[in-house]
């Protein structure tokens, strides 16, 4: 891994900016820099690859309390602070490492992943909010200044992935220096202080009435040591998803959803849609089930399995009488105890789910099946080269949250029975 000589330049035109802008840096505790891949080292692009990885170290011991940044609200850029930002700082091109710029070929590895849905919804809105700000500007002053759906996504994959919420009249703001800081889950070693708190959806951070934000640190920190800021607890495809890189330490907050859909490819929907009328001719106990079927309701499955919920669910569509399987003449359930029938019907919706990554699954070796995934990822890892923050970006990334992903599928297949056990006895114990 080699310093990268063009983002030391851009830190030192940075640093002088935030000099003219009376924005204290304590050069002696924290140093600055830029990390990018030895073999990427020429490569004049302004992607993932070649942009070096920014991350603040400590230049020494630091205690508890100390404060390392100190940023004049005024310095902040948001709707009613607008200003210019240290511009060296940020890419040029926008934050290429995000999954919205990925091509075909890219995009088709998350191809069954929770994420794949957000980024055709996200192309979506995209030309829509780009539509919208052109009607409101008019496409005479668009045109003179260069606003094209290119430039807007670029602005807005970077406010989406380095936005902070100062709250009170900024709101969502660009925050020189506070950018800085890499997220590691589970690690935080500074806190920005000054946060308002009239504005409810701005959680973050620390009230206090001054002026400026403060960056302190709120553990002691090594000579040497990289200094994060968490993001807070969000899943690797959350991670990705809003700041183009995701964690292998991060398994607790994966999730994989289960929504109406499975069941019209696992039944058809001409099954389902009688199921869906007989529920609305039974009692008023089946409520909760019919929103299933008619709003976006989902239910999860994540590292403790496949949420209860989900059961009563399927129980009560069994009893419905109407949950028909196409291969099965009709007599799929009929003998079996309450447990095991449900637990056929979870299978079935959680085997569909699974072959959502594109490829049939072989149910008699599901072991082998999620070797494939995870070899597919330590092929990529063992190519990989460590990133400033610690976390990797791009097809690996993607291929992480596709391995989690299928973890997770594979644990609720295999720990069904007694998951289910578990869920009829704390019923029976209530």
């Amino acid at each position: 891994m080699a310093r990268a000589g063009a983002a030391d330049e851009k830190i030192s035109r940075f640093l002088a900016w935030c000099a003219e802008r009376e924005i204290v840096v304590a050069r002696d505790a924290v140093a600055i820099d830029g990390l990018r891949p030895e073999a990427d080292a020429d490569d004049g692009a302004d992607g993932a690859s070649s942009r070096a990885h920014l991350r603040v170290r400590a230049s020494r011991d630091i205690a508890l309390g100390e404060i390392l940044f100190e940023i004049p609200k005024t310095t902040v850029v948001c709707a009613s602070n607008a200003g210019a930002i240290g511009a060296a700082i940020l890419p040029r091109r926008g934050e290429r490492s995000l999954p919205m710029y990925w091509d075909e070929d890219e995009r088709r590895t998350l191809t069954g992943t929770e994420l794949e849905e957000c980024l055709e919804e996200d192309d979506d809105a995209f030309e829509e909010d780009y539509a919208t700000a052109v009607e409101a500007l008019g496409k005479e002053m668009c045109d003179a200044h260069g606003f094209t759906l290119e430039t807007y996504k670029a602005a807005a994959s970077i406010a989406a992935s380095r936005a902070f919420c100062v709250g009170g009249r900024y709101g969502e703001c660009l925050v020189p220096c506070a950018d800085l800081f890499n997220h590691r889950t589970g690690t935080n070693s500074v806190a920005v202080f000054g946060i308002e708190d009239s504005d409810d959806d701005c959680d973050e951070g620390h009230n206090d009435d001054t002026g400026a934000l403060i960056i302190k640190t709120v553990v002691d920190v090594k000579a040497g040591e990289e200094l994060f800021n968490t993001f807070g607890s969000k899943s690797n495809t959350n991670l990705l998803h809003r700041y183009g890189f995701a964690e292998t330490h991060n398994k607790e907050t994966a999730c994989v959803t289960l929504d109406s859909s499975l069941f019209v490819d696992v039944f058809g929907e001409e099954v389902m849609s009688d199921v869906y009328e007989r529920l609305q001719e039974t009692s008023a106990d089946d409520a909760p089930f019919l929103e299933f079927f008619e709003s976006d309701k989902y239910y999860e499955i994540t590292i403790d399995g496949c949420e209860y919920e989900f059961y009563e669910l399927v129980e009560a569509l069994i009893q419905t009488g109407k949950l028909k399987h196409p291969e099965h003449d009709g007599a799929w359930l009929v003998g079996l105890d309450e447990n095991k029938a449900v637990q056929a019907v979870v299978e079935e919706i959680i085997y569909a789910r699974w072959e959502r990554y594109g490829k049939p699954i072989d149910r008699r070796e599901p072991e082998r099946e999620r070797e494939l995934t995870t070899s597919a990822f330590e092929g990529m890892r063992h190519l990989a080269k460590p990133l400033a923050g610690g976390g990797v970006v791009g097809q690996e990334a993607a291929q992480l949250v596709k391995m989690q992903e299928v973890d997770l599928i594979y644990d609720a297949i295999r720990f069904a029975a007694q998951r289910i056990a578990d869920w009829c006895e704390t019923r029976t114990s209530s």
